[in-house]
C-alpha cells in the first residue's frame, strides 16, 4: 500500500465521539466524472459522521451545482477559468474570469469558513485550494487519472495530502503525503440493484447484454460508431445505450433508420442519462460495457467485475484517458479501441471474440475485480474527517 506513515496513522485514527460537527467544503466538478465520485465521498462521510458535518459544494458549472442540490447540499457557483494546453481564444476570455472567480470564492469561503477542504481536481479546483490555503485551511486533493492534471500538478503544493486513483501516478507528486485509494464510487450503485435489472431496462430476451457508456455529455464518435454498428448487434445482442443527455432524440431516430427489422428495434434500448437505478441495472445486466476510458467509469466497470471494451477521448489534456485506457488493459480486464482502429468491422469483431469466449469472458472478469478498490470513499471520508477534526 502506498500510505505515507502520517496519512496512513490519519486514516485509521479518527476519534468518533465528542467531536464538534465540520464544517466540509466539496470543490470541483466540471463533468460526470469529477462530480460523481465527490457525491461518493460526500454519502460516505455522512455515513461515519452520522450526519455530524455540514457541506458547502463549489463549482464552476450549473451540472454540478444540480447534481449536489439534489443531494440536500447547499451550492455555489463561482467563475473559473479554465487553462487550455492549445491555442484558443477562449484562453483570453477566461483571463477575465480568474479575478471575479478570485473574489466570489474568498468570499464563500469566508463567510462558511470550512475545517477541511476536499478537491476534486480539474479547474474547478484551483480557486477553492489556493483561497483555503490563504485561510491555512487544510486541504485533501484527489488525482483521478493514471497522468495527473494540470490543476492537481500544481495545486499538489498547497495540499496536506494528495490521494490518486492510480499507482501509475504516485511518482507525479511529494512523497510523504501521496497514497492510493483508488476513485471513489457510489455505493448505492450495488444497493440499488433491482432482483429484475434486465426488466427495468426493458429487456425481455435472453440475449447477452452489451451496455455502451458515452460519458455524462455523450461521445458522439461513440454515438455514430454504434449507429453504424447498429444492423449487426441488433440481430444478436440487446444493446443498452448512455448516449448523452443532449442526444436521446437523435439516437432514436437513427436507429429507426439503421434497423429495418422491425422486432430487432425493441433490442435497443436508449437513455439520455441514466439514474442511479437504472444504471445499476446497466451494470448488472451487462456481458460487455463498451465505455469512454475516464477514471470514474473505469472503476465503476472493475467493482461490477465486466469486461470491457475502452474507446479513450484522445482530445484531453495529456491523453488522460488513453493513458488510463492502456494501465488498465494492461491487467487483463479490458481491451483498447484507438481512433485509427475504430472501425465497425474491427468493433464488431472485437465484441463477438469476447462474447464467444467463455475462458476470455471468465478471465477479464477476474482481472477487473482484482484492479477494484471498493473502499475507496470509505479511505477518504476517513481522511476528510479526521483532517477536518485536527485542524
Amino acid at each position: 500500500m502506498l500510505y505515507s506513515s502520517e496519512a496512513y496513522i490519519l486514516i485509521e485514527n479518527i476519534g468518533e465521539e465528542g467531536n464538534p460537527i465540520l464544517r466540509i467544503l466539496l470543490a470541483g466538478g466540471g463533468s460526470g466524472g469529477h462530480v460523481f465520485p465527490l457525491v461518493a465521498v460526500y454519502r460516505k462521510i455522512l455515513e461515519i459522521s452520522n450526519g455530524e458535518a455540514e457541506f458547502l459544494f463549489m463549482g464552476p458549472d450549473f451540472f454540478s451545482n444540480g447534481v449536489f442540490r439534489k443531494e440536500g447540499v447547499r451550492t455555489r457557483i463561482v467563475f473559473s477559468g479554465k487553462f487550455r494546453r492549445y491555442f484558443s481564444i477562449f484562453n483570453l476570455l477566461d483571463v477575465f474570469k480568474f479575478p471575479v472567480g478570485f473574489i466570489q470564492t474568498y468570499w464563500h469561503i469566508f463567510w462558511f469558513m470550512p475545517d477541511v477542504i476536499f478537491a476534486k481536481g480539474g479547474y474547478g479546483s484551483v480557486l477553492p485550494v489556493l483561497v483555503g490555503w490563504m485561510f491555512r485551511i487544510p486541504v485533501i486533493i484527489h488525482e483521478s487519472d493514471a497522468a495527473p492534471g494540470l490543476a492537481n500538478k500544481m495545486l499538489c503544493r498547497f495540499a496536506k495530502f494528495i490521494l490518486v486513483s492510480f499507482e501509475e501516478s504516485v511518482a507525479f507528486f511529494p512523497k510523504g503525503k501521496t497514497f492510493l485509494t483508488g476513485n471513489p464510487i457510489r455505493n448505492e450503485l450495488f444497493l440499488n440493484i433491482p432482483q429484475n435489472a434486465r426488466e427495468v431496462l426493458g429487456m425481455k430476451s435472453s440475449r447477452p447484454v452489451i451496455v455502451v457508456f458515452g460519458g455524462s455529455q455523450g461521445s458522439e464518435q461513440i454515438n455514430d460508431l454504434i449507429l453504424i454498428s447498429m444492423p449487426d448487434l441488433a440481430k444478436k445482442y440487446e444493446i443498452v445505450h448512455q448516449c448523452g443527455r443532449s442526444r436521446e432524440q437523435d439516437m432514436k431516430k437513427g436507429a429507426l433508420l439503421q434497423i429495418h427489422n422491425i422486432e430487432e428495434r425493441n433490442f435497443y434500448h436508449v437513455y439520455g442519462l441514466m439514474t442511479e437505478p437504472e444504471l445499476a441495472s446497466a451494470y448488472a445486466s451487462a456481458d460487455l460495457i463498451v465505455s469512454r476510458a475516464g477514471s470514474g467509469a473505469i472503476f465503476e466497470i472493475a467493482s461490477f467485475g465486466k469486461p470491457s471494451i475502452l474507446i479513450p477521448y484522445n482530445g484531453g489534456a495529456s491523453s488522460h484517458q488513453e493513458k488510463n485506457a492502456f494501465v488498465y488493459a494492461d491487467t487483463g480486464a479490458g481491451i483498447v479501441l484507438e481512433d485509427e482502429n475504430l472501425k465497425p468491422h474491427i468493433f464488431l469483431n472485437s465484441i463477438d471474440s469476447i462474447l464467444s469466449d467463455a475462458k476470455k469472458l471468465e478471465d477479464m472478469k477476474i482481472a477487473a475485480l482484482n484492479f477494484a478498490k471498493l473502499d475507496a470513499a470509505e479511505k477518504i471520508a476517513k481522511a476528510v474527517l479526521a483532517l477536518g477534526r485536527q485542524s
